[in-house]
């Protein structure tokens, strides 16, 4: 696995600003909590995992349950996520939130050095309008190969939750790997 990758959008648990919200909505980002511990565990001890949510208590919890598996490195914005990672991966819970983390003029993904060849796994499941925009202008800036991975959870008692991802890739070249 690569040495440098980063995971935004990991909490958990919501932290209780997020459960007294107006959404209403409690235990968001609990797929990507354990995706990211998930690849922690995959990776080397001497590469980096870089970590970025809105709640920096839930990348400190991360940090401190998966710190002795190897480098967590919390960093402020997703531009410096991309900055430093040559993979990316994103899962948040609605397409407002993608288009901050990809596109805002600051601190998103699009604002990092242009980068090629780092590869931007978008883990959310968005409308596809949001998803091919996103596409395009993250793409013309230069960002990376954007792929849309939406992930999707299916638990069928007693049965264990299965997992499902899809990918999909506008203008993959013929024989790279993803």
């Amino acid at each position: 696995m690569a040495e440098h990758v980063a995971f935004i959008g990991i909490p958990s648990v919501a932290p209780a600003e997020m459960r007294e919200s107006a959404n209403g909505q409690t235990g968001l980002g609990s797929m990507g909590y354990h995706m990211a511990g998930h690849i922690r565990k995959k990776m080397s001890p001497s590469a980096t995992l870089y970590i970025n949510d809105i709640y920096r208590s839930s990348c400190e919890r991360f940090k401190e349950e998966f710190g002795s598996l190897g480098q967590v490195d919390i960093v402020d914005t997703p531009k410096e996520a991309a900055t430093k990672a040559t993979i990316v991966m994103t899962i948040v819970p609605r397409a407002p939130d993608v288009r901050k983390i990809y596109l805002d003029e600051t601190t998103g993904i699009s604002q990092a050095p242009k980068n090629p060849n780092r590869l931007l796994l978008e883990c959310s499941t968005i409308d596809i309008e949001s998803t091919l925009d996103v596409a395009k202008k993250v793409t013309e800036a230069g960002s990376g190969v954007y792929i849309d991975t939406p992930v999707s959870v299916r638990a069928r008692p007693p049965c264990p939750p299965t997992w499902m991802r899809l990918c999909l890739c506008q203008n993959a070249q013929p024989g790279r790997a993803v």
